[in-house]
Formats: structure tokens, sequence, C-alpha cells
């Protein structure tokens, strides 16, 4: 019996840590969205303050999921919010890792990656920066400076 709880124990700490790895990818992936919106827009702070109430409220780190009504319930369960907070908790707290949940996170994983990698190519290709000769701005610094000081 003892064997049988050691395994078992195992097993939720080999879950839970691979889980955790994936909503760290997660997490990393729905931020990195968040900033590439910088290509479009020269200020992000209240964008990024927007999406990270939403992520912290849907992702259960405000409020537990199990809380929440059954309609926000079968939203959070479609959007990734919940694989970054939620699922990675629930394997540590229950013991018990449901395979298609995993499976569902590492999809997510994969379809945010390749999301964010289509993004930045598509943000890079439509950069332009404009870079002068060294010379021209070290006299502009200059003579900015004489003028100032």
């Amino acid at each position: 019996m003892v064997w049988h709880f050691a395994v078992a124990l195992w097993k939720c700490y080999t879950f839970f840590a691979l889980s955790l790895i994936i909503s760290y990818g997660i997490s990393f992936n729905l931020f990195y969205l968040v900033g590439l919106i910088s290509f479009i827009t020269t200020n992000i702070w209240g964008i990024f303050l927007t999406f990270d109430l939403v992520n912290l409220f849907l992702s259960g780190a405000l409020l537990p999921i199990s809380f929440m009504p059954e309609w926000l319930v079968l939203l959070i369960k479609v959007l990734p919010f919940r694989y970054v907070v939620d699922f990675p908790i629930s394997i540590w707290i229950t013991g018990k890792a449901d395979m298609y949940e995993l499976l569902i996170q590492i999809i997510w994983l994969v379809t945010l990656s390749i999301l964010t990698k289509c993004i930045y190519r598509q943000a890079v290709s439509k950069l332009d920066i404009f870079l002068e000769d060294e010379m021209e701005i070290y006299i502009k610094l200059f003579f900015c400076q004489a003028f100032y000081a």
C-alpha cells in the first residue's frame, strides 16, 4: 500500500511540474502577444493593465473558478487563461491530472507559440527604422547639449 502511494505521489509531482512549465509558456506567449501591440501603438500601458486584470480574473488567480457562474466557467474552459493558474493548482491540490486537459494545455502552448511567431514576423516585416549618419547624430547631440547647458 505504501508503494502505491509513493507511485501516485511521484506521478502527481511529475504532472504538476510538467503542467507548471507549460503554464509558464502559455503565460509568456499571452504577455508577448500584448507586447507585440507596441509595434502598432506607442503606449501599451493601459492595454497591458486591462489584459493583466482579465488574465488574473480568468485564470483563477483572483477568485477560484469553482466560485464563478456556470456560463463563465464554460467560457473559461475554452480560453487559455485557465491553464496558467487553475489547472496546475488543481493537479497539486487533488493529486489527479486529467490527461485530456493536459493535452489541451499543450495544444494551447503550441497554438500560442505559432501565433506569436507569425504576428512577430508580420510586425517586423512592416517595421521601418530611420537611422541617420553617426556623425550627424553626434553633431546634433553636441549642439543640443551646448544650447541647453
